[in-house]
């Protein structure tokens, strides 16, 4: 399978504090995760290879991020 075209998400955050992200899906495939803030240029956090959390396929994507309620973050999501 080759590269997969990205996705793209927002999410108005509904709380001020961390907020996981994260791909994990024991039946999905690999991914790479990069979170912006306030816009599509602001990029904030990103990850491709993440380990740790129970039930998840290899190479999925995680991340922590400081939010703020009201504020918008859009998620990007790409596979391969």
């Amino acid at each position: 399978m080759g590269q997969l075209p990205d996705m793209w998400f927002e999410w108005v955050a509904e709380f001020s504090g961390t907020a996981h992200f994260t791909t994990c899906d024991a039946s999905s495939y690999e991914t790479s995760i990069a979170i912006y803030g306030g816009s599509c240029t602001n990029q904030v956090a990103c990850n491709g290879d993440s380990s740790g959390e129970n039930g998840c396929q290899d190479w999925y994507s995680s991340v922590d991020v400081k939010v703020k309620i009201g504020n918008s973050y859009y998620i990007r999501i790409g596979g391969w």
